[in-house]
């Protein structure tokens, strides 16, 4: 996503701007990956890609705090994205994970859904998909 700028005029030889409307820095894909990479391992910088819906109402150090005992026995290994559908400020991805959990290693389809919120894309939900076909082996 680009930035754009507004030329207003000229003033001694030298442009001037009213603003730069940027967009976000990240794609929603770009933000999952990013979770797929520090979750659960950096709670508080996974904690900073989420709403406060996708934490069930907490603040961030609550949400960290509560996470930490929980989540000791599971990690991401990797994760692909599949789809990211954009629409104004909401997006959907569907990414296929490889995950590691105290029931061993195994593959799983995830659905996340985000929120443009002051700039950035945040993650508002997160859930299995469940009854699609088991997604192919990932590298």
């Amino acid at each position: 996503m680009g930035a754009a700028v507004i030329l207003i005029g000229i003033t001694a030889g030298v442009p001037y701007f009213t603003g730069c409307n940027r967009g976000p820095d990240q794609t929603p894909s770009q933000v999952i990956q990013k979770w797929i990479n520090v979750y659960p391992a950096d709670l508080a910088q996974a904690a900073m890609l989420t709403t406060k819906t996708m934490r069930k109402g907490l603040s961030l150090e609550n949400w960290v705090r509560h996470g930490q005992g929980v989540l000791a026995e599971f990690r991401y290994i990797e994760g692909q994205v599949v789809s990211e559908n954009v629409n104004g400020n909401k997006a959907e991805v569907r990414v296929d994970t490889k995950i590691s959990s105290p029931l061993g290693k195994h593959l799983q389809r995830e659905q996340f859904r985000l929120t443009l919120l002051d700039g950035n894309w945040l993650i508002e939900e997160q859930a299995v998909v469940m009854g699609v076909p088991a997604p192919p082996p990932l590298s």
